[in-house]
């Protein structure tokens, strides 16, 4: 046999064959894995990471929850531990660009299937290692849930490295590594809840296996998991002891369901039609799709439920114990979490299913392998008896290898298929619509608007974001964390809260806002505007620079008209700008401007809301709109605000004389504050107008 010489060794070609496709798979893995990184959703979540491990790094302030805001929970009602924030450190040391952070994300995952590989081969076999690597890395799902900055999407890596821990010491008696594998699963569970049903995992294993444990390593590994849980115990014991309460309340709550759905997500991890790929993008017609699920979905749902045939053979089979038991743990990874979430008293997401997402993999290798080798054997064997006659040597081998040259173009042809749908996938939500792809603008967008920002954004300017949604402010929030610009919320449904600063200002509005943006355009047509698009015209971000001139000449321009109007504790509307006719069916749209001219009464901590009404002449409310105001803890002196309202004017409105009825109430008690004009009379509410309505 020819012979190779490479760095001085000589080695077979054969012996080539497996290190160079495990290479080419961890390329597949880690191409799908960071292409485009910066086409993934960033939201609050993600950025509220970033910013922990920011602080972390530049001012030194150690997170001990997972959370910006110590009254954020997660979904059962307790603080989220940090161990992320950690982790996020690492790429932000190189670079505070998200789509880094993103990439950081996709190499643990690409490190994920190197460890699969690693633990089929060492385990099962050197052909099992490769299949169940090659699934995994062409996964469309798996690849979907490597490129986020969500804890749960950090799990692969240690997961299967606990799992190895658990087999190294119940398997090959390694007893010390009772203390990788304890602190492993209390590494993970920090990383995500879900993770909860890996520690029953290890608890079963030491009930069938106990011989295996020993006091010492037991002792160390207990330890060990405690300490890395002490400072967020800590945090918790002294700011919110009531945490473990909502804990112990969830667990014991009457309210939960028992469904399949665990199953559902278990499955789904291994096909593209439960996600968003398979139900929003349009596959390309050589894919075709059955419902939803594309052929190589039910190729990969067969050799799942094959491997899982096989190995549950495996347990039960005479022979070899330490294989028995390497395929006990790795049924108990998979059985176990989804027997344990198949009763459930929240939603289960099926990310909560990442945990046993290699296991699935791996069963899928196995059962691949062990179909190759059948016919393997078949091949170069000796007659296979069909219904009692034999076939001859050379027939049951040429069908033999056909089936194997079929099952190699079958997997190719699915890894192809699937690499290109995530492909395609992420062109798609370039092209048409990331927001309904990713359920917010990828960061690639929200970059873009910040670049754009920075152009108007010199020394001392405010940044206004026009949003009711917290995710968008905490992302504009880190991306100018450095620049420290004064960053103000402004409410919005159909409503704009608008700050009128000494300063210049620049307004983010998000593309899923265009009533904002329609209310902007006419209110500051002055302004200047830009906007960042996707490629195929869908509006991501409207930007508007440089509007503080223009919102000055609103408030002092010819149409708006002098007011002084007091409200209880110091807020006084100083002019308003409505229209004087009004059009049936249409949309009205008025202007207020208010002033802080008084002393804020600290003990006063009532959220004021407004009302605008249209009332007729009989005073028969007509139309409305309630918006929220601002708490007056947030009043400062001599601020000024800009209030838009849009009205929806009823269809067949009659002609005649209307006014617009405009008041104050606190949202608590929904008491009416006490309003007070020029001439000093008292009232609840003040009519502004007329208006009139003509045929």
């Amino acid at each position: 046999m020819a012979m190779w010489s490479i760095l001085g060794k000589t080695v077979r070609k054969r012996e080539l064959v497996r290190p160079v496709a495990l290479g080419l798979i961890l390329a597949l893995a880690a191409f799908l894995r960071l292409w485009q990184s910066d086409m993934a959703g960033f939201k609050m979540d993600e950025s509220g990471w970033l910013t922990l491990a920011g602080d972390l790094l530049d001012h030194g302030k150690i997170p001990q929850i997972g959370s910006v805001d110590p009254n954020t929970g997660n979904s059962i009602g307790t603080r989220i531990p940090p161990l992320m924030a950690y982790l996020m450190a690492i790429p932000l040391l190189f670079s505070r660009d998200p789509a880094v952070a993103t990439a950081f994300v996709g190499l643990m995952n690409v490190l994920a299937v190197a460890l699969v590989y690693w633990i089929s081969a060492r385990h099962f076999g050197k052909l099992d290692g490769l299949l169940a690597a090659l699934f995994y890395a062409a996964s469309t799902t798996a690849t979907l849930y490597s490129r986020n900055i969500w804890s749960n999407y950090m799990l692969a890596p240690f997961v299967v490295l606990f799992i190895a821990a658990t087999i190294s010491l119940f398997v090959e008696r390694r007893h010390w590594h009772l203390v990788s594998a304890l602190f492993l699963v209390s590494w993970i569970i920090q990383l995500h809840p879900s993770t909860l049903p890996l520690m029953a995992i290890l608890l079963l294993s030491s009930i069938v296996f106990y011989r295996e444990l020993r006091w010492r390593p037991a002792i160390c590994g207990i330890v060990v998991a405690l300490s890395i849980w002490l400072p967020y115990f800590v945090w918790i014991w002294q700011n919110r002891p009531g945490d473990l309460a909502a804990f112990l309340s969830f667990i014991s709550s009457g309210t939960a369901t028992t469904d399949l759905s665990a199953l559902r997500s278990a499955i789904a991890m291994v096909t593209t039609g439960d996600t968003e790929i398979g139900v929003s993008f349009a596959a390309p017609a050589w894919i075709p799709g059955f419902g939803g699920y594309f052929w190589y979905d039910y190729l990969n749902g067969f050799l799942l439920v094959f491997g899982f045939i096989v190995v549950l053979r495996k347990v039960f089979s005479a022979g070899d114990v330490s294989r028995r038991k390497k395929s006990l743990i790795v049924l108990l990874w998979v059985i176990l979490p989804i027997l344990l979430a198949t009763r459930h008293a929240i939603t289960l997401n099926r990310f909560y299913m990442l945990p046993l997402t290699p296991a699935l993999f791996i069963l899928m290798g196995i059962g691949t392998a062990a179909i190759v080798r059948r016919l393997h054997r078949r091949s170069f064997g000796g007659p296979v008896a069909i219904t009692g006659t034999k076939w001859p040597r050379d027939r049951a081998a040429i069908l033999s290898r056909t089936l194997i040259v079929l099952m190699a173009i079958a997997l190719s042809s699915a890894t192809v298929s699937q690499a290109y749908m995530f492909v395609g996938f992420l062109r798609w939500a370039d092209s048409d619509n990331p927001i309904k792809a990713f359920g917010y603008p990828p960061i690639r967008y929200e970059l873009e608007a910040a670049k754009r920002i920075v152009r108007w954004l010199p020394q001392d300017n405010a940044l206004i974001l026009v949003t009711d949604d917290p995710d968008t402010a905490k992302v504009f929030s880190y991306l100018f964390a450095e620049e420290k610009p004064n960053f103000a919320r402004s409410t919005l449904e159909d409503v704009l809260n608008l700050p009128v600063d000494s300063r210049e200002q620049v307004y983010i509005v998000p593309g899923n806002r265009p009533e904002a943006i329609r209310q902007l355009e006419e209110i500051l047509p002055m302004a200047e505007w830009d906007r960042v698009w996707s490629g195929g015209g869908k509006l991501q971000f409207a930007l508007i620079g440089k509007a503080q001139e223009a919102l000055v000449g609103v408030i002092n321009g010819k149409n708006s008209r002098r007011t002084a109007i007091d409200f209880a504790n110091g807020l006084r509307l100083v002019g308003y700008q409505i229209p004087d006719a009004l059009t049936p069916g249409h949309r009205l749209t008025g202007l207020l401007f208010f002033q802080v001219v008084g002393k804020v009464s600290v003990e006063d901590v009532a959220d004021y809301h407004l009302f605008n009404h249209i009332v007729d002449a009989s005073d028969r409310q007509v139309a409305q709109k309630d918006s929220p105001g601002l708490p007056i803890r947030s009043w400062k002196l001599g601020e000024m605000r800009v209030f838009s309202f849009s009205i929806d004017l009823p269809a067949d409105l009659p002609p005649g004389a209307y006014r617009w009825r405009l008041g104050a109430y606190d949202l608590k008690t929904m008491k009416r504050v006490e309003m007070r004009d020029s001439a000093g009379a008292i009232s609840h509410s003040v009519d502004l107008g007329p208006l009139s309505l003509t045929k």
